[in-house]
């Protein structure tokens, strides 16, 4: 394998705003999964508890069930306010948007960079009829050493999962944190959510890390239509592939962020 000269990096998508509304089954990541071919057949209505049951069991139900009935009834717990409660929690807020704007873009920075730079193998030479390989039609031709591989993308994509989960579970918690000390009717929301990541994160990681797996059927699906192309057709498939990988990873990375967004989303404009 050898590594080609960088690429240009593709358009990275618009950063997103701090308050968002969008449903979880218009993500992204889901829409690109339901257009390819790789995504599994939906599962009938009538094993949605069952698939629910697979996310929550009995006891983090009951958990979840205490926090939620544990929220304070309305103005339970008023107190007047000084003055400057409204400025310093519209300050508190807008300088959690700016540090989640910040490791946004900085893992967008790093997936659009290790795109652009993933080795890829160089074309096999054109034979031509002089060539002994091709005078000598019992001849076998061994293994190309420049043959893609998926091994880059796969080691890729992995590394990328990873520097995702080491930097959006902290800066959840950091706003987290921040919010239950900003508000405090907002308190049993920040309990409630420190519960669902606590619950869901070990399964999301693990559905999350079969993505690659995915990919690699595309990877290979790229790669054969390439082969069986006519003779001398040019082909960029792995520069599209590339772009689709980095198009998935960026999806990932929004999905990853909705749980944070939606703690600023929850973060009132003044504090009343």
């Amino acid at each position: 394998m050898t590594r080609a000269r960088p690429r240009p990096l593709a358009a990275a998508a618009p950063p997103l705003q701090p308050a968002t509304h969008a449903h979880f089954h218009s993500t992204r990541l889901l829409q690109l999964l339901a257009a390819g071919p790789a995504m599994p057949a939906p599962q009938p209505q009538a094993a949605f508890a069952e698939h629910l049951g697979q996310w929550v069991d009995v006891a983090s139900a009951f958990t979840l069930r205490a926090l939620h009935n544990s929220r304070p009834l309305p103005h339970a717990h008023h107190r007047p306010h000084r003055p400057d409660e409204s400025a310093e929690s519209t300050s508190a807020r807008q300088a959690l948007q700016q540090q989640v704007a910040r490791v946004q873009a900085r893992l967008t920075a790093a997936i659009t960079l290790a795109v652009a730079n993933v080795p890829q193998a160089k074309p096999e030479p054109v034979k031509f009829q002089g060539d002994a390989a091709a005078q000598d039609p019992g001849q076998t031709t061994p293994p190309s050493e420049n043959e893609p591989s998926f091994a880059p993308y796969l080691k890729l994509y992995q590394t990328q999962q990873r520097a995702m989960q080491d930097q959006l579970l902290p800066l959840r918690a950091n706003v987290r944190v921040a919010l239950a000390s900003a508000c405090a009717e907002l308190k049993p929301l920040a309990r409630l959510d420190q519960a669902f990541e606590a619950i869901l994160t070990e399964r999301e990681t693990r559905l999350l890390a079969q993505l690659p797996s995915l990919l690699e059927k595309r990877f290979q699906a790229a790669q054969q239509a390439a082969a069986e192309a006519a003779p001398g057709a040019h082909s960029d498939w792995q520069l599209a592939f590339g772009q689709e990988l980095q198009t998935f990873l960026l999806a990932e990375l929004d999905l990853r962020l909705q749980p944070t967004l939606g703690l600023l989303d929850a973060w009132p404009d003044g504090h009343h």
